[in-house]
């Protein structure tokens, strides 16, 4: 509060009215409140004498928040027409408790230091029993908002840990069941790999007997040992080692014939194969040509290698 009387002792704050008794409250305190009419005769006295008295405003300034006003002034003219003084200088103690604003005493028209300093150390001490009850209160309230507070965080914090687990819960299932899944389905998948091999495999059987059979059943006789001429003894070297010898007549049999023959051989099992001469090499296809025009094997004692052409 500025006024024409020099420097101001007291800590009046630069605020409104109600926001210094709302500052007053937050720290359990009474505001102390100067309503200043520069109209009247003693409120210049009033404010260089007594309220610039060191024991007052040291007093003051301990012990209260303190605001001043001008009722020139809408705010401070607010205040006076809630307060309704008689006279001026006014001065007053007011306590801000809950919502409700109250008056604890005022003091209305001039009066020196050493009266104000009365009045308001009386003030004070009547009035320290219901400041500390409200610092209680304030203290307790705010203990328990705290308290719920905490109580609230930890809530939280346990639903969301409760979340977590469930989500890794369902997340691990879920993983389970993809996993589960995935073995089920490549045990179906190896089941259909092994029964699809199974029927090839029982078809591919089926063919080579079937092959054995058909060729078996039209297959030329072979030269009984007593004929000597126009005769060509064929050895046939498997893949395994193993060997087998025919006789075929020369100018009968063709390089068909004697494939046929190849493919009646219980030993052999492969459904395409080659025949092949190794020195020098040479491969014999299926054609109707006749050994007697087959230089290589126009001879007794051909070896021809059964070669698998499979994949």
């Amino acid at each position: 509060m500025n006024e024409n009387d020099g420097n101001c002792l007291i800590n009046f704050v630069e605020l409104s009215h109600s926001d210094a008794l709302r500052m007053a409250k937050s720290e359990y305190k009474l505001c102390f409140v100067y309503l200043h009419s520069p109209i009247h005769d003693d409120a210049l006295g009033f404010c260089k004498d007594v309220l610039n008295d060191p024991n007052v405003a040291s007093f003051v300034n301990e012990k209260f928040v303190a605001w001043g006003g001008d009722v020139s002034n809408s705010d401070a003219l607010l205040l006076a027409l809630g307060v309704s003084p008689s006279s001026f200088p006014y001065c007053a103690l007011l306590n801000s408790s809950g919502s409700r604003v109250s008056l604890v005493v005022s003091v209305e028209g001039y009066c020196d230091s050493d009266e104000l300093l009365e009045v308001l150390e009386k003030s004070i001490e009547d009035a320290s029993g219901s400041m500390s009850e409200a610092r209680s209160r304030n203290e307790a309230a705010e203990n328990d908002r705290l308290l719920r507070e905490e109580q609230d965080a930890a809530f939280r914090a346990s639903l969301a840990a409760d979340a977590a687990k469930e989500a890794k819960r369902v997340q691990e299932m879920e993983e389970e069941e993809a996993r589960l899944k995935e073995a089920e389905n490549e045990r179906l998948e190896n089941e259909r790999i092994e029964s699809e091999n199974r029927r090839k495999e029982e078809e591919r059987a089926m063919a080579l007997k079937n092959r054995r059979e058909e060729k078996a059943a039209r297959l030329t006789p072979e030269p009984e040992m007593s004929v000597t001429e126009n005769v060509t003894k064929i050895a046939f070297r498997m893949a395994d080692g193993s060997r087998v010898e025919r006789r075929f007549a020369s100018r009968e049999s063709t390089l068909n014939d004697v494939y046929d023959f190849v493919d009646t051989l219980e030993c052999v099992s492969e459904t395409k194969y080659s025949l092949v001469s190794n020195f020098p090499r040479k491969v014999f296809h299926r054609t109707d040509e006749l050994l007697i025009e087959v230089s290589e094997l126009s001879s007794n004692g051909a070896m021809l290698f059964v070669q698998s052409e499979e994949q």
